[in-house]
């Protein structure tokens, strides 16, 4: 079975940020497996949406399977 895979990517401003995106918005359904490509961190996401902060001129990138 060929997995659907998208890599969500976040810049910030110059202030801490708080951003959640919807994962159907990125062409995930259902729960996926979300990995921190910077950390190594894990985690299933199984409400449909991907939290994230940010402190000052911080990003993140991430993978998001299912």
């Amino acid at each position: 079975m060929r997995k659907n895979i998208r890599y969500p990517t976040f810049w910030n401003a110059p202030e801490p940020t708080d951003i959640t995106i919807s994962l159907q918005d990125i062409g995930i359904n259902g729960k996926c497996e979300v990995r921190n490509l910077w950390t190594g961190e894990t985690s299933t996401a199984t409400d449909g949406t991907l939290p994230v902060s940010l402190r000052p001129h911080a990003c993140a990138l991430f993978t998001c399977k299912n």
